[in-house]
């Protein structure tokens, strides 16, 4: 896919996007209570949707790169394309790939990993499943690929895990299922200073079972599941750094999307949640050489929150924006910002933060930090962060 044809199809997202932004009402606001939950909503959709979306699309850029780094090392397009059975690479720390090449336009590769194992983090990774790679550059070290699959409509990509502990064994099995399509980095070349721009449409699955054997007397197995989807994603995601990464700056805007995730485990039985994000953008700059960060969210998403969530627990359509970031101090505790300001549908609930040294005269004094909520027409409600349980998600009787 060109990037002029990217382009169009984002701005046909946005423009649909736009057109049904306000289709829902916001969720209603006018307690304490409601507010609270407001602000504990809000803080699972942003995390959750960098998270998931991180979890379901996180492998396919790393195993693309790994495919490159081979195939720029063994051969060229050229002898890859007149290579019908294609061509078989061991893989670093054993097992294989095997990478076809189609002829003609779309370069597709089309790999097929066999007990593949890959060292990644100091862990050893083991892919067993397809794969596709479409290659807008007749070369095999590209900096921006037009497609990624792992899986295909058939078969998913399968990584099993076994690990021992002091007191318990995990066998652990992730499966994914993920296509994304659009402009996506992937280069390998190192710069101390620059930036980066993905912008790609995605869908897929992200499957993780795992069965817990303890070694200590008295307790039985145990079975885990968790199963992620995301459906229709369109995302933008900018990333800044310099002073050779000491300094990072991340822009991500997740457009659209759709996105579900069930666990199962047996201290809280199954539970389902279902999120929509339009135009949520949220920012993070990290600072290491000073130890310091700030955060802002922006934009509109939908939460459905499923059983067993209490009734205190807040569904609906939000909106958010961020007056001022949210300042971190020191990275030692990012849970403690010197200030910030966000609002949350409007201002019906607006929500500040500050520290022990930066908190202004007349609130109270925390042991940590201050989160001070005011909702319209209601009043203000002022919360130590270092209490537990956390005391606004007390206010909010979400559980």
């Amino acid at each position: 896919m060109s990037p002029r044809s990217f382009s169009l199809i984002m701005s046909t997202s946005l423009a649909i996007l736009c057109g049904s932004a306000h289709a829902e009402p916001l969720a209603t606001i006018n307690s304490e209570q409601s507010g609270a939950a407001a602000w504990v909503t809000a803080y699972f959709a942003t995390n959750w949707t960098e998270g998931y979306s991180w979890g379901i699309t996180s492998d396919s850029v790393p195993f693309t790169q790994e495919v490159l780094r081979q195939l720029n090392v063994a051969t060229t397009p050229a002898a890859l394309r007149a290579m019908p059975a294609g061509l078989t690479l061991p893989c670093s720390n054993g097992g294989n790939m095997t990478v076809r090449m189609t002829r003609g336009i779309p370069r597709m590769l089309n790999v097929e990993w066999t007990n593949c194992q890959l060292q990644r983090w100091n862990r050893l990774q083991v892919l067993t499943g397809p794969g596709q790679i479409a290659l807008i550059e007749d070369n095999f070290k590209p900096t921006h690929v037009a497609a990624i699959s792992l899986g295909s409509p058939g078969r998913d990509l399968v990584m099993p895990f076994h690990d021992d502990f002091t007191e318990e064994v995990h066998d652990t099995v992730i499966s994914r299922n993920v296509r994304m399509i659009g402009i996506i980095p992937v280069s390998t070349d190192y710069l101390p200073e620059g930036s980066t721009t993905s912008t790609y449409q995605v869908s897929g699955v992200r499957h993780e079972v795992t069965d817990i054997v303890f070694t200590a007397p008295g307790r039985g197995p145990e079975h885990h599941e968790s199963h992620s989807y995301l459906k229709n994603g369109l995302l933008n995601l900018v990333s800044h750094w310099a002073n050779d990464y000491f300094y990072t700056d991340d822009d991500s805007r997740y457009l659209l999307g759709d996105f579900t995730t069930t666990t199962m485990d047996p201290y809280s039985g199954t539970q389902t949640i279902r999120w929509s994000v339009d135009n949520l953008r949220i920012r993070r700059v990290t600072d290491f050489a000073n130890w310091s960060g700030n955060y802002s969210y922006d934009g509109a998403f939908k939460w459905t929150w499923g059983p067993p969530a209490s009734a205190g627990c807040l569904s609906g359509r939000f909106a958010l924006r961020t007056k001022s970031p949210f300042t971190i101090p020191s990275l030692d505790d990012s849970g403690t910002t010197d200030s910030g300001e966000l609002a949350i549908n409007g201002g019906a609930a607006t929500f500040k933060t500050y520290s022990a040294t930066t908190v202004p005269p007349g609130l109270p004094i925390p042991t940590r930090g201050l989160l001070s909520m005011n909702v319209r027409s209601v009043g203000t409600f002022n919360y130590d962060q270092a209490a537990f349980p956390e005391p606004v998600r007390v206010a909010s009787q979400c559980q």
